[in-house]
């Protein structure tokens, strides 16, 4: 291998630096040959006697001098404006880079804020899914078996007039959730209400089941010429405690021999408490 010996390290770095301020030197050079030509006249007895000779002497002497170092300053001066015009090009294209960087950083933060919007409401649905569960196992689903009604007629002692009422009873089960304080209320569709009771405990029990029984009038809820659907109201607290209510529609679909044969509806829900 070839060892790089001092002389050799001065020698590049001589090079370099003519490289680098070549004008400057070969500008001194011309200016020291100058001054070296002009001792020489001097030296070889070229000198004026007057003050107007002496006058034109210098000003022919270090005229030209003059002049090579004006045009040297104004091309100099180009050299700096072109060196100031590329680094404010390199600043602009600099700033460009950093403002596009940005714009960049902006849409990613505004991907990330996206993604993490659908993450929240993704984790939100879950949250209300599993809410949702939890109070859907926390109540109790009751069936309505055997809604029937038997029409029965009955005298006032008083004035011997008779009336007409519909024996109503049907049983119920829960399948699901423990509920307490079941009352049951029947609303006609003409405003009355008839409260049957209150249940202090249904249990979770597909083989057991309540008897109902109610006596309404008969024109509380027939208007000529059929029966209008009853709405029965089951009031609770489910096993979270939180009161609860659904409601039914008892609507007749058969009337055979004075008996009312009704299909239970589902029509409100329990609601999910906060």
């Amino acid at each position: 291998m070839n060892r790089i010996t001092n002389s050799d390290k001065e020698s590049f770095s001589i090079y370099k630096f003519l490289e680098k301020n070549i004008g400057s030197c070969l500008s001194w050079a011309v200016t020291i040959a100058w001054l070296m030509f002009i001792f020489c006249k001097i030296y070889n007895g070229i000198m004026p006697k007057s003050l107007n000779e002496f006058g034109d002497f210098v000003a022919g002497a270090f005229a030209p001098l003059a002049f090579f170092w004006l045009v040297r300053g104004f091309y100099q001066q180009g050299k700096g404006l072109e060196q100031n015009s590329e680094a404010l090009r390199i600043q602009a294209l600099e700033l460009q880079s950093s403002t596009q960087a940005l714009n960049d950083q902006v849409v990613e933060q505004r991907n990330l804020l996206v993604a993490t919007k659908d993450e929240i409401e993704i984790i939100k649905e879950k949250n209300n899914y599993e809410k949702l569960l939890e109070h859907k196992k926390s109540q109790p689903f009751i069936h309505v078996l055997n809604p029937i009604g038997q029409i029965r007629a009955t005298q006032d002692s008083n004035s011997s007039e008779q009336y007409f009422y519909i024996y109503i009873s049907f049983s119920f089960k829960n399948t699901r959730s423990i509920c307490r304080e079941v009352s049951i209320i029947l609303h006609t569709p003409f405003g009355k209400k008839y409260f049957w009771g209150t249940i202090p405990v249904v249990l979770n029990n597909e083989e057991s089941s309540h008897f109902i029984t109610q006596h309404i009038l008969k024109n509380d809820f027939y208007k000529e010429p059929s029966y209008e659907p009853l709405t029965v109201e089951f009031s609770y607290l489910d096993a979270l405690d939180n009161p609860q209510t659904i409601y039914m529609w008892f609507t007749t679909k058969a009337i055979e021999n004075n008996n009312l044969k009704f299909f239970a509806e589902r029509i409100q829900f329990d609601k999910l408490h906060d």
